[in-house]
C-alpha cells in the first residue's frame, strides 16, 4: 500500500460565549482564549483515499486550551477531504477529534473548512481557515442545536505552517512513498483547479 503522512499544526482564538464563529474569534482575540491545533494526518492508502467518497485519513494528535485544563490529547480522531456539500462546487475538510479535558471529561472538537465557488472566491482563505465547536461529551455525528456547544471559533495555518506541512509529508519507504505524496498532491492541486481554476 502507498501509505502517507504530514502534520498540520493551527492556531486560533476561541469563546465560551459566543455560538457564531466570526464572533466567537474576536471575543476570544479581544479575551486571549487561545485554541492550538496540532495534528498528524494518516492515509493508510492513498489510492482507496482518493477513490473513496469520504475522503477519510486517521488524525493523531493533542489541542492546546488553557481554559479546558492545557494539553488534550486525541483519543481517537478523523480528517475528511475535500467532502462534497450539497452542490458540487462546495467542499468540505471535516475533522473530529475526541479529547478529554483537565477534569477527565469527554470533548469533542468539531472542525470544517469550507471550500466553494462563490464570489468571494478566496481558495487560500477558504483552505487556511478551520471553523471550530468544542463539544461536551464524544459525538461521531454534529449534535443539533447548541446545547452541547462548550467553546466557538476559528483556527488558522499561516503561509509558513502549510510550507512546514508541505515538507513534513512523509508516503511509503521507497520510491512508492515518493509517488504517494505526488499522487496525493496532484489530487488536492485537481480539487482545486475544479473550484477555483478560472482564477
Amino acid at each position: 500500500m502507498n501509505s502517507l503522512s504530514f502534520n498540520e499544526r493551527m492556531s486560533g482564538w476561541v469563546s465560551f460565549d459566543e455560538p457564531s464563529y466570526n464572533q466567537a474569534m474576536v471575543a476570544g482575540r479581544r479575551r486571549g482564549t487561545t485554541c492550538t491545533q496540532q495534528l498528524t494526518i494518516e492515509i493508510d492508502d492513498v489510492d482507496r483515499f482518493i477513490a473513496d467518497s469520504s475522503h477519510l485519513g486517521r488524525a493523531k494528535g493533542f489541542v492546546w486550551c488553557d481554559e479546558l485544563g492545557g494539553e488534550l490529547r486525541a483519543e481517537r480522531g478523523w480528517f475528511n477531504l475535500f467532502v462534497v456539500a450539497g452542490a458540487s462546487s462546495h467542499r468540505r475538510m471535516l475533522y473530529r477529534l475526541f479529547l478529554r479535558d483537565g477534569d477527565g471529561r469527554a470533548l469533542t472538537l468539531s472542525g470544517f473548512k469550507d471550500v466553494e465557488h462563490g464570489p468571494n472566491l478566496d481558495g487560500w482563505g477558504d483552505t487556511s481557515r478551520l471553523l471550530v465547536r468544542i463539544l461536551s461529551g464524544h459525538h461521531e455525528d454534529e449534535p443539533e442545536g447548541d446545547e452541547a456547544t462548550v467553546a466557538t471559533g476559528i483556527l488558522h495555518i499561516g503561509k509558513l505552517g502549510f510550507a512546514r506541512m508541505l515538507a513534513s509529508m512523509r508516503g511509503t519507504a521507497g520510491p512508492r512513498g515518493i509517488g504517494s505524496v505526488a499522487e496525493f498532491d496532484r489530487y488536492f492541486v485537481s480539487q482545486l483547479v475544479e473550484l477555483f481554476g478560472h482564477r
